[in-house]
């Protein structure tokens, strides 16, 4: 499938089964209008303005327009940008998403093929514990919020309405940032674990098998991991934060310092692994996790199981590699 690297308004219906720069099964052609173009992220803001403003109040012969339908194409116009929007940050099969759009019944979730779902995994148990840290979140506000609200919710964001400034969830991912939470969301409506809304509010709610998963009576889920989000001078206060909270917040059996070094070693490994498997590195370990294991410095696989966030899943994938890490620096 081929894609143009722009955000259009409008998806053009014309599928064809020829090869485009050698890709298969089948290109789309997408364009609105006179094909103008609107590269990502800057100019979505800026067609949004030129919507607003009314870039086009004539009908087609000439005529102004009258007040409500101005008002009418700017809605639909803002619709068009919305969708497509949503189809460029989506976590679900593109495919399937695009066959929707144009109302094809036999449509299924995933296609095997598109970038989405080759990058589609089991949720390992850090991810699917976030994940149910999402839902509850959504669950907990009365499924009356979109994306930012939750988000912002979630961190613990200064400036909450009070509906979300006071649940049991309200900061509950305080280390994480918003845009990263984001993305989880994205990604657990990607899953089918949530569902958005189709007004301009993309109010979110749990689907039924966001509830099983909610509740832990489901716990094979198949998602599609949010890739890294890197957010300018963002490092830097998150490893001040991180590194704040190491002391208190490692494990109440490894209070130690963190070891420096051995910090240092386990993030480049970490980052390195993350970017081999083209996922975000708190996915593959958690700070809290990585600085209980630099103040602890297991030098064998049962010890590591001692550090809080490691579990037998973990174990088993990168459990080797992290007591190589430490004694590398430790020997």
């Amino acid at each position: 499938m081929t894609l143009v690297a722009t955000y259009p308004f409008v998806l053009k219906a014309s599928f064809s089964n020829e090869t485009r720069d050698g890709q298969r099964p089948y290109s789309a052609s997408f364009g609105f209008g006179d094909f103008v173009e609107v590269p990502w992220p800057v100019h979505v803001k800026t067609r949004e303005f030129l919507i607003d403003r009314g870039r086009d109040e004539s009908s087609d012969r000439g005529r102004p327009l009258d007040p409500e339908e101005a008002e009418r194409r700017k809605q639909l116009e803002m619709k068009k940008l919305r969708r497509m929007v949503a189809y460029a940050d989506t976590s679900a099969c593109l495919r399937a998403t695009i066959l929707r759009y144009f109302g094809d019944p036999a449509a299924v979730s995933t296609c095997g093929a598109c970038g989405n779902c080759e990058r589609r995994t089991s949720a390992d148990e850090g991810s699917l514990l976030l994940l149910r840290k999402v839902l509850s979140g959504v669950a907990r506000s009365g499924e009356r919020f979109g994306k930012r609200k939750i988000a912002a919710m979630l961190v613990g964001a200064d400036d909450l309405p009070p509906a979300l400034s006071a649940l049991s969830t309200t900061g509950l991912l305080r280390d994480e940032s918003p845009a990263i939470v984001e993305r989880w969301i994205d990604a657990a409506c990607g899953a089918d674990l949530l569902s958005m809304s189709a007004d301009e509010y993309r109010i979110l709610r749990l689907t039924p098998l966001g509830r099983e998963v909610m509740t832990g009576r489901v716990t094979d889920v198949a998602i599609t991991p949010p890739a890294v989000v890197r957010a300018k001078g963002s490092g830097a206060r998150r490893r001040s934060r991180a590194a704040r909270s190491a002391a208190g917040q490692a494990s109440p059996s490894h209070n130690g310092s963190p070891d420096e070094a051995v910090t240092e070693a386990l993030r480049r490994w970490r980052l390195d692994e993350a970017r081999r498997r083209g996922i975000a590195p708190f996915i593959i370990l958690h700070d809290r996790t990585l600085l209980a294991i630099a103040a602890a410095t297991p030098r064998s696989t049962d010890a590591l199981l001692d550090i809080p966030g490691i579990g037998p899943t973990k174990l088993a994938e990168y459990g080797d590699a992290i007591i190589a890490v430490v004694a590398s620096v430790k020997t």
